[in-house]
């Protein structure tokens, strides 16, 4: 639930309001019901609809079903909250969280048509404790990103451990570390969005994802949570 809020008030408080401001006049922008609706390059998934698509025998049912966030498809870049549950009866199951991010980008300076660049960065405070989790996801995931009409589109992910990810103490601060990760990737491709936006002919944007110029404290980031919530509890108004 904590996650969940998290990964609510970055992308409705956040995300949503920047990049819709950012990327206005592209492409993200589409006609439905004859009016304009911005459709975001970026999905912050809820660990409830990750765990659908990781268990789920036919995860392309749910898009056929609708029962994924719209969007999801058109995505280049998914954030998922992942944990190590196996008991479906038990909705608090479960003992590991980890952040699985699927990156779907063209290649620049290359012919439009080149097959898109796959990836799916791990994030696990207990280095790939979680890879057996995080294979079914990749698998299930890729038949949800998969378009067939779009022949840039592949079935194949590659799967990056990313080594320097932050590594927690203790048993309790994986969803801690899901939740600042997350956070700080977010700003980080905001950022991103909007340098591209302002300095187009400076050459290509870059973004370091790798985290390993960083340090997480995970009681730093459990005050941001609660704060932010307190905060938001106080003026819940989201513009």
């Amino acid at each position: 639930s904590n996650i969940s809020w998290v990964y609510a008030f970055l992308y409705h408080g956040y995300l949503l309001p920047l990049l819709s401001e950012s990327l206005k006049s592209s492409k993200f922008y589409q006609y439905k019901k004859e009016k304009e609706e911005f459709v975001s390059p970026i999905c912050l998934l809820l660990p409830t609809f990750t765990f659908l698509i990781a268990n789920n025998p036919d995860p392309e049912d749910l898009l056929t079903c609708n029962v994924l966030p719209n969007g999801i498809s058109d995505a280049q870049i998914v954030f998922c909250p992942l944990n190590d549950n196996d008991d479906f009866g038990c909705s608090e199951g479960g003992s590991h969280w980890s952040l699985v991010v699927f990156f779907k980008l063209q290649p620049t300076g290359v012919p439009s048509k080149t097959a898109y660049i796959q990836k799916a960065l791990v994030y696990d405070s207990m280095f790939q404790a979680n890879a057996s989790e995080t294979e079914r996801l990749v698998h299930n995931m890729a038949k949800v990103l998969y378009n067939p009409k779009d022949p840039r589109s592949k079935l194949e992910w590659d799967i990056v451990h990313v080594r320097d990810s932050p590594q927690q103490t203790n048993g309790s601060d994986c969803g801690v570390y899901v939740a600042a990760i997350t956070s700080f990737l977010v700003s980080q491709l905001v950022a991103l969005t909007g340098s591209s936006t302002r300095h187009a002919a400076a050459g290509d944007p870059f973004v370091d994802l790798s985290l390993k110029s960083l340090r997480f404290n995970a009681i730093d980031s459990r005050i941001w949570m609660l704060s932010t919530l307190l905060n938001f509890l106080k003026n819940p108004k989201i513009d």
